[in-house]
């Protein structure tokens, strides 16, 4: 028997690989069984697992999150299970399959680059108990040498690749399913791994549309498309997103897209989908254009902030950009400008990675003329380079934690739009740096921290930074605080406004819903607070046309959160 494996990064994830090789085997006839396990479970238990399907041979899919622990896990099943023949594959292992094999003596063959063909004439060799001495992309074991067959073209007719989907019953169990309409990719990134093959090619449309029929119907709750470049033949992309627009069911579609590929008919149909039904992934990399020249990543910036825009007008897509620290000819201060320019955009997202110098990529071997220090295990991350020191990398990785924690969480939002505006406008890398001096001197980074005391280390840092607005700082921390977390009392460190009689005055208003609140639906129990300043002006929401001792707003959760101010 046959067992195909990985380990996800996390739970919600999936592989794709093995479902193309779970379909090898099964036009062979071939027994297989397919187990995902994560890098959070017990390695012991993987490996008990394995074990007790006593499986002849097992194939493990191999990428940059995975790789240590997979060693580990071979390493041990080979002295419990000698017999099975292990067999390795994925972007991991492919690029340097002859040394991987000889510093991994346990492992018997390396399958190479794209692996369905590969794969199925593997399968049969082993089978026919024949050699494996004609069968390109594999790397193996003849005797004591480890020997490298020539490598493989890739595959011109993606239609021969067996269905992924469509062919066992599918469980919609809560994790992301990945698909893939087209391989490669038009662009040459140095740093990315489709850039070692050149040219596109596509998945024809009816067979997309039948599996992705398939995964609708069966209520997966997202599919996330693979492609590199998702959008780099424009009327094929609007094609396929109006079939799915169409389709019935609750599935979303996250995709990479180029957002200056967008052209008018495509977003004019962006802006007519059902809110949430797609989510665009959006690289921008940097802003820098020797940058960019340096990396040959080709982009109309201008273009692409213009459509954003104009998707963001429309309210239907979330909207997640890249930014990618460690590349060449980009120092601190350039980072802070393509920093400025990204964030200026108002993303739902936006995450600030770190350069992968990943094998078989232009960057990796070519590190030697930036001066590049990057890890020598996975996933290889830039430690330093001609532009930016370790202590500025550092800071960074900082930044990005701080970035995640407040913006990316979306429960600070008038808080930071306020200080976007008023605190460091149009320098809001300026801000994140200052934030991330403040907990580096408060011994804060690394620690747990709950979401909770997460807005009193942001209102204390304000009241050092800007103490005279203080007042505002608290007030705006607040807001936040109650629309985001509607059933938990606000930190004392924050405080509140009491009024007299507040609770009695918010007990009658409660009590006669009829009047005060027409149409509520009681899903959810509302909220008042009391601020002493126009907190609806000062967020950017309304404003109160008359002046006011104080000011009772009423938040209710019915369907997202709605504030008004009331009298009390």
């Amino acid at each position: 028997m046959l067992i195909l494996t990985t380990l996800n990064s996390q739970y919600v994830h999936t592989n794709l690989a093995l479902k193309y090789l779970g379909g090898v085997a099964r036009n062979l006839s071939e027994p297989y069984v397919l187990m995902e396990f994560t890098i959070n479970e017990s390695l012991d238990e993987i490996l008990r697992r394995i074990f007790e399907r006593k499986p002849e041979m097992v194939a493990f899919s191999c990428y940059i999150w995975n790789i240590q622990d997979t060693v580990k896990v071979m390493k041990n099943l080979r002295k419990v299970l000698p017999e099975a023949l292990i067999v390795v594959g994925g972007p991991e292992v492919s690029y340097d399959s002859l040394a991987f094999l000889e510093e991994h003596p346990y492992v018997d063959v390396v399958v190479c680059g794209e692996g369905e063909k590969t794969f199925e004439e593997l399968l049969t060799a082993w089978r026919a108990r024949s050699s494996m001495e004609g069968i390109a992309g594999l790397t193996w074991w003849r005797g004591r040498e480890a020997i490298k067959n020539p490598d493989r073209l890739v595959l011109k007719d993606l239609d021969s690749v067996p269905l992924a989907y469509g062919t066992e019953p599918l469980v919609a169990d809560g994790r992301i399913v990945y698909y893939e309409t087209s391989r490669g990719c038009p662009f040459n990134c140095s740093y990315c791994l489709s850039s070692t093959v050149r040219g596109v090619r596509f998945i024809p449309d009816d067979r997309i549309k039948h599996e992705i029929k398939t995964l609708v119907a069966a209520g997966v709750e997202q599919v996330k498309f693979v492609d590199r470049s998702f959008n780099c033949r424009p009327d094929r992309a609007l094609e396929i997103m109006r079939f799915l627009a169409d389709l019935s069911g609750q599935t979303s579609f996250h995709f990479e897209i180029m957002a200056d590929l967008l052209d008018e008919e495509t977003w004019q149909f962006l802006a007519t989908v059902k809110p949430g039904l797609f989510q665009f992934e959006i690289g921008v990399q940097s802003t820098n254009p020797e940058t960019l020249a340096k990396i040959n990543r080709n982009q109309d910036l201008q273009r692409l902030a213009e459509n954003l825009r104009v998707l963001q007008q429309a309210g239907r897509i979330r909207i997640h950009l890249d930014l990618i620290a460690g590349r060449p000819e980009e120092d601190m201060e350039s980072l802070a400008r393509s920093f400025n320019w990204t964030y200026e955009l108002k993303p739902d997202y936006l995450q600030l990675g770190f350069l992968k110098l990943l094998k078989g990529t232009a960057i990796r071997r070519q590190s030697a003329q930036g001066d590049y220090l990057f890890k020598d295990y996975p996933p290889y991350e830039v430690l330093a380079n001609r532009w930016l020191g370790f202590k500025d990398i550092s800071l960074l990785k900082v930044i990005e934690d701080l970035l995640q924690k407040y913006y990316n969480s979306r429960v600070f939002c008038c808080t930071l739009n306020y200080c976007g505006t008023n605190l460091f406008p149009g320098n809001s890398f300026e801000f994140y740096k200052a934030l991330a001096d403040y907990w580096l001197r408060e011994d804060l980074v690394g620690r747990a921290i709950n979401r909770e005391r997460l807005y009193v280390i942001l209102f204390e840092f304000l009241s050092q930074l800007d103490g005279t607005n203080s007042s505002k700082y608290r007030q705006l921390l607040i807001m936040d605080f109650v629309i985001n977390n509607r059933n938990l009392n606000i930190p004392a460190e924050l405080g509140r406004m009491q009024i007299e009689k507040q609770g009695m005055r918010i007990k009658r208003f409660l009590a006669d819903r009829e009047r005060n609140m027409p149409g509520f639906r009681n899903k959810y129990r509302p909220r008042i607070e009391v601020f002493p300043l126009d907190i609806l002006d000062l967020a950017g929401i309304s404003l109160q046309e008359k002046e006011v001792p104080y000011y009772p707003v009423l938040f209710t959760y019915d369907e997202g959160v709605k504030l008004e101010y009331i009298d009390l």
